[in-house]
C-alpha cells in the first residue's frame, strides 16, 4: 500500500518523461536565469525525497520513475556500481526506504569529500 501511495505521489510530482512538473519546478536563480533542464530533473529528485518520510517504501519502478529512467535495469546497474544501496525483497519486489537511499548517498558524498580533502594535502 505504501508503494501505491508513493507511486501516486511520484505520478503527481514527476511527468512520465522524468522532468519536474510545475509543483516541483526550481525557481530562477539570483541572476534571474532559470537553471538548465537537466539540473531541474536532478534537483527534483532531492525535492521529492525530502518531502517523503524516511520510512516510505519505494520499489525499483518507483526509483526508475523518480530518476527519470525508462527501466528497472538502470536501477539494477546503479546498485551494481554502488550508486544506490542494495535493496531488500518485499513481496517479490526489490524495495528500499527513502531513508536508506538518502543515507547511502550522503555517506558516498562524505567519503568523496574526505578523499578529495586528503588528495589536496
Amino acid at each position: 500500500m505504501a508503494d501505491m501511495i508513493l507511486d501516486e505521489r511520484l505520478s503527481e510530482e514527476i511527468t512520465l518523461s522524468g522532468e519536474c512538473t510545475s509543483s516541483t519546478e526550481i525557481p530562477e536563480d539570483a541572476a534571474g536565469e532559470a537553471p538548465d533542464e537537466d539540473s531541474q530533473t536532478d534537483d527534483g529528485i532531492y525535492i521529492v525525497l525530502s518531502t517523503l518520510s524516511t520510512k516510505t517504501l519505494i520499489t525499483e519502478d518507483g526509483l526508475a520513475r523518480l530518476f527519470g529512467k525508462g527501466c528497472r535495469e538502470s536501477i539494477k546497474r546503479a546498485v551494481e556500481r554502488n550508486e544506490l544501496p542494495r535493496p531488500v525483497r518485499l513481496m517479490g519486489k526489490n524495495t528500499w526506504t527513502v531513508g536508506a537511499i538518502v543515507q547511502h548517498i550522503e555517506a558516498r558524498l562524505e567519503t568523496e569529500a574526505r578523499r578529495f580533502a586528503k588528495a589536496r594535502t
